[in-house]
């Protein structure tokens, strides 16, 4: 969903033009898009092998600024035997947008058949965002020029008579869910939400003095910021449903991104227990939560040496950069050192396999770490989460970081950051690929084994790492 200052219609579907150029003004009125001060709200409309016949441009921070590639189709239509197929994805909860799809198909006697599409949710990056269980920086409430926050899709949910609106926003190191809704959907200590997406399972609860109860897979969490307050009036994105929202609550959450394991597309619900009674949305099946919009991109890098033998890259995956590196090549023992990277971003795991053997036997060092960039000479603090090592063709040890030794994985050396002190963080919930423990770390903080190796014998390292916001 996306708010748009102006509509565009195209000259290829003549009627639609005829009514846009002759008849624009009645036909804005008709959608109330004047009569607020905000831009409307409208969805964003994507079909493969379609042809634009209406499109919105999207509003920037001053209304009057529009560039003439920033727009989204609002109508599109093809051709199926003959006859012009028009579809269209506006949303007749909110007035203003039905009244102009209805103007629209009146003039041009086009008959909308509702369909049931795919439920996809796109999660934005946050800007401000203030944790009190006032709602208006989801919504540009407040912030008329759109320069302090950010525009949260609005999912309106339903548990039968009951009902919401859900939001969710990103930032680089933050993710933060809201609800508003009236009381009855999630009753003060007799009431609770839970909130699925891939694999987590937020379970939040309201308590008196506006505390929230937040748990994950039944265990209570420590490191959520969370609150709700009574509405004083509806949000505007209840709609015309807005009288039914008093009394309500709106309740917001934020928790450390990487606590979760987050995917770029991932299956959600919601599902309530109030009163004893258990509901679900959807009732059949799932909608999609998406992260692409607010993913961190990075680098991975994995450092191979040995003190005495030489190493050779026998085969790697695509995308990946394997061999001697640069900063190394001028050195007598060069080929003694190898230096993988590969790119990877937050919202995945990105596999990489490195296949390589020693010349004789020695005893190699494997360093898994973060990118080397600099700034005023100092190392960036790039973190780099790493998972699921395994290695075949000689013994690695505690690949999966699920033994511990002193509170750290057993079987590797940590070593610190000489000027800050760091170290790898390791975590046991939340994040990992395979949903058990893993680690992060950065360039001046490796994870760091030493294995022995016989000459000649192929070595087949895997793993599976993922840029961190921080």
């Amino acid at each position: 969903i996306r708010h748009f200052t102006k509509v565009l219609v195209s000259p290829e579907v003549p009627g639609l033009w005829n009514l846009c150029t002759g008849n624009f003004q009645p036909l804005i009125d008709a959608g109330a898009f004047c009569k607020s001060v905000n831009p409307p709200t409208l969805p964003v409309l994507h079909l493969e092998n379609s042809r634009i016949a209406v499109a919105g441009n999207r509003a920037s921070h001053q209304y009057d600024i529009v560039t003439p590639d920033n727009y989204y189709p609002l109508f599109s239509y093809y051709t199926d035997e003959g006859r012009q197929r028009w579809v269209t994805a506006l949303d007749s909860k909110y007035p203003y947008v039905a009244s102009t799809a209805q103007s629209v198909a009146a003039s041009l006697d086009i008959a909308f058949v509702p369909a049931k599409p795919e439920l996809r949710y796109d999660v934005a990056q946050a800007k401000e965002m203030t944790i009190d269980g006032d709602l208006p920086e989801w919504s540009y409430e407040g912030d008329l020029n759109l320069h302090k926050w950010a525009r949260a899709q609005p999912l309106q949910f339903n548990f039968g008579k009951d009902w919401g609106i859900f939001y969710a926003l990103a930032s680089s190191n933050q993710l933060y869910l809201a609800l508003t809704a009236p009381d009855s959907t999630v009753p003060v200590g007799d009431g609770k939400i839970e909130i699925a997406f891939g694999k987590n399972r937020l379970s939040i609860a309201r308590a008196a003095g506006g505390e929230v109860k937040v748990e994950l897979e039944g265990k209570k969490l420590a490191d959520v910021e969370a609150k709700w307050q009574a509405l004083a009036k509806a949000p505007d994105d209840a709609g015309a449903a807005g009288a039914t929202m008093l009394p309500g609550f709106g309740l917001e959450l934020a928790r450390p991104r990487n606590s979760h394991a987050l995917q770029s597309a991932m299956e959600a619900s919601l599902s309530r227990n109030a009163n004893g009674v258990q509901a679900r949305y959807p009732v059949d099946g799932d909608f999609v939560i998406t992260m692409d919009g607010v993913r961190v991109v990075g680098e991975a890098r994995v450092d191979i040496s040995s003190k005495d033998q030489a190493l050779e890259v026998v085969d790697v995956s695509a995308g990946t950069v394997f061999g001697i590196p640069s900063w190394n090549r001028k050195k007598k023992d060069a080929n003694h050192n190898l230096t993988a990277s590969f790119p990877v971003d937050s919202t995945s795991w990105t596999p990489t396999t490195l296949t390589f053997r020693a010349k004789a036997d020695t005893t190699i060092t494997i360093k898994f770490r973060g990118p080397h960039k600099t700034v005023n000479g100092k190392t960036e603090k790039i973190w780099v989460g790493y998972d699921s090592v395994s290695l075949d063709g000689a013994s690695l040890a505690n690949g999966d970081f699920s033994k511990t030794s002193g509170g750290m994985p057993a079987g590797w050396q940590f070593w610190k950051d000489t000027d800050s002190g760091d170290q790898a963080v390791y975590i046991t919930e939340g994040g990992a690929g395979d949903g058990g423990p893993w680690i992060k770390l950065w360039h001046n903080c490796p994870a760091v084994q030493n294995i022995k190796v016989k000459g000649g014998k192929t070595l087949v390292l895997k793993l599976s790492a993922r840029a961190i916001a921080e």
